[in-house]
């Protein structure tokens, strides 16, 4: 369904009607659904397309689930802006916060969850300060702790935005702070460094999991939104400094192919399928995100298979102490967290343990994921 998709981004870009004609509703549907499409494609789609009823009302009834969760999201955002400025701990909005602001309508960007970054001094106390404001607690990672809210909306609160698979970029990272501007008394990114994050983030994801077509779409409302303050000799050093020049510029050309109808290159084409076939975090029916995670650490980091298994099983006391907390305390237990680990995986996982093993043995899709690495510079 490439060109179907291409077709709806030109008709997006020059604000017309898509009269669609597929053949295959049910897989179209779920398509949109797959990337967060629903919402921004809302009004471009005809609805007289659809030659089955129970599609198009499908259609709608996800379009009115994003407006309720969006609505419930806002509530979240402004709840929170309230407490930290309350309790004067800084804090920035990331990722999906601010680019809900610049699409033309917030519905349009779904967010699985909401994203706050506040300085690492600050983080205790920001979390106690959630707890005291009814968040509760579900999960931890190295680099941020994961609350609910009484309306059921997850919150992510970071006291870094490095991963521990940021490799080229934690440098830059960690170095957040340095970029932040303050405007009617609200903190945000300098642009050029707020792109250049977006662009670490999505290579992040397509490392260790995959990316849809809502990451793409960011990159265009993003880029056009700040065309006139985006300081672009900037960008070009943060680009360089974190080795993402080539993905930048890959990104840019594949873009102009889906609004601007230049003609796509064999390699403008391999990405896009790729990306189709992913979806937003990897979750494609047809994608097994492993593989992406399995492909990047054999071929670009060098490991073996036989080590990447080892270090699938048996990870390091560091990636997984967030899960198992008395790791950082006893790290004698680590043996014991593994086991855990395992059982959890065998019996409660199956299918996510299934999906583990056919990475690692699938070589023919590791050489499929590897070009597109090579293409986009990564």
């Amino acid at each position: 369904m490439r060109q179907e998709l291409i077709s709806l981004f030109t008709a997006k870009a020059k604000s017309i009607t898509y009269k669609f004609d597929v053949k295959d509703e049910k897989s179209f549907l779920e398509l949109l659904t797959m990337h967060g499409l629903v919402g921004y494609f809302y009004e471009t789609i005809d609805p007289n397309g659809f030659k089955e009823p129970r599609y198009l009302l499908k259609f709608k009834q996800i379009f009115q689930s994003y407006i309720s969760k969006d609505v419930k999201q806002q509530e979240v955002i402004k709840n929170l802006e309230s407490i930290f400025t309350n309790e004067e701990i800084p804090f920035i909005f990331l990722k999906g916060v601010p680019l809900k602001k610049i699409y033309p309508n917030t519905y349009e960007r779904t967010m699985g969850d909401i994203d706050i970054l506040v300085k690492k001094d600050d983080f205790s106390k920001a979390k106690e300060v959630l707890e005291k404001n009814n968040y509760k607690y579900l999960s931890a990672t190295t680099h941020h702790h994961v609350y609910e809210s009484s309306s059921l909306m997850e919150v992510e609160l970071h006291q870094s935005i490095t991963s521990i698979v940021d490799y080229d970029s934690k440098g830059l990272l960690d170095d957040c702070w340095s970029y932040v501007m303050e405007k009617e008394g609200k903190l945000s990114f300098d642009p050029s460094f707020e792109y250049v994050y977006l662009l670490t983030h999505l290579a992040r994801h397509i490392k260790t999991s995959g990316v849809g077509l809502r990451n793409l779409i960011d990159l265009e409302i993003y880029l056009k939104h700040h065309q006139k303050d985006m300081d672009q000799k900037r960008l070009e050093i943060l680009l360089n400094r974190v080795g993402l020049q080539t993905m930048h510029e890959r990104l840019l050309s594949l873009l102009d192919g889906l609004y601007r109808e230049k003609p796509m290159t064999d390699k403008d084409e391999m990405v896009l399928d790729y990306i189709i076939k992913s979806g937003v975090h990897g979750l494609g029916k047809e994608h097994n995100y492993y593989e992406s995670k399995k492909t990047y650490e054999t071929k670009k980091l060098k490991k073996s298979k036989f080590r990447y298994f080892l270090s699938e099983v048996f990870p390091r006391r560091t990636y997984i102490m967030e899960h198992y907390p008395y790791l950082k305390k006893y790290p004698i237990l680590l043996p014991y967290a593994w086991m855990v680990r395992i059982l959890k995986q065998v019996f409660r996982k199956p299918k996510d343990t299934k999906m583990r093993l056919k990475a690692i043995t699938n070589d023919k899709k590791t050489s499929d994921i590897e070009n597109v690495y090579n293409t986009l510079g990564l």
